[in-house]
């Protein structure tokens, strides 16, 4: 009898934190936009796409950025890194996505994609 009670307590515990730290680096627009339109799947992925957008274009930003600090000869360098990095983000990601994989995939490809995108942008903006 005790495990039946324990379980679901440890679950009621353990789950919003999972939700809470998996998305811990999303923007508050993504925050709201999960408020206003609800945690189901659709509204999920849409906000996912405004978030990546959004995360995309600092990714852009940061890129830039580090392209004009770093010296001339190494621009080449970083250009066939990032492309490199974007073949390798999208193939990584691409593997969470197919079409048996349902809606969840998609949000995992999202999620993935929103991470990826993240991480990398601190990388070029704390100088590598």
């Amino acid at each position: 009898m005790k495990k039946r009670f324990y379980y679901p307590m440890v679950a009621a515990f353990i789950l919003p934190t999972f939700f809470n730290s998996a998305f811990a680096d999303y923007s508050k627009e993504f925050d709201q936009c999960i408020d206003t339109l609800g945690a189901y799947s659709p509204a999920v992925v849409k906000c996912m796409n405004e978030e990546l957008s959004k995360r995309d274009k600092l990714l852009n930003t940061a890129y830039k950025q580090y392209m004009a600090r770093i010296q001339d000869f190494r621009k080449e360098d970083l250009r066939k890194t990032q492309r490199l990095w974007i073949q390798y983000r999208d193939a990584k990601c691409g593997m969470f996505y197919h079409s048996e994989s349902g809606s969840g995939g998609l949000e995992d490809l999202h999620d993935c994609l929103i991470t990826e995108t993240i991480q990398r942008t601190k990388e070029l903006n704390e100088g590598w």
